[in-house]
């Protein structure tokens, strides 16, 4: 996306608008200046991308052989890229085996679900 709009204009944007969304992109205290952001036709072209690149994928998993996140040293010498499943299905398969690392939060409780922004956040 031609580089994130020039990686958000040069990391001085405020509002700048991207095609992948109708509103200006806005947030609070101008978290948007450190994001980039691109879109992929699937999520095997996103993690095969973010690979290609020299990052380190983390994707959260509530399958068996992932890890607690309280258990997990994120990597220092390379870029990290967290990849979050929907709410419903998770991460597709080729997420799951192409990942570097697949973290669940541990929950306590009735429910073993958190929202999706919760997570994120």
């Amino acid at each position: 996306l031609e580089e994130a709009k020039k990686r958000a204009a040069s990391r001085g944007a405020s509002g700048t608008q991207f095609p992948m969304r109708s509103a200006s992109m806005k947030s609070a205290m101008g978290a948007q200046k450190w994001l980039t952001l691109s879109r992929h036709k699937s999520p095997e072209a996103l993690t095969d991308s973010l690979k290609s690149r020299g990052y380190y994928v983390a994707a959260t998993d509530l399958a068996d052989g992932a890890q607690s996140i309280y258990d997990w040293t994120p990597p220092r010498d390379q870029p990290l890229a967290l990849v979050f499943g929907n709410e419903e299905i998770g991460i597709s398969e080729h997420v799951r085996a192409t990942a570097d690392a697949r973290l669940y939060f541990p929950m306590k409780g009735f429910a073993e679900s958190f929202n999706l922004s919760v997570s994120t956040a």
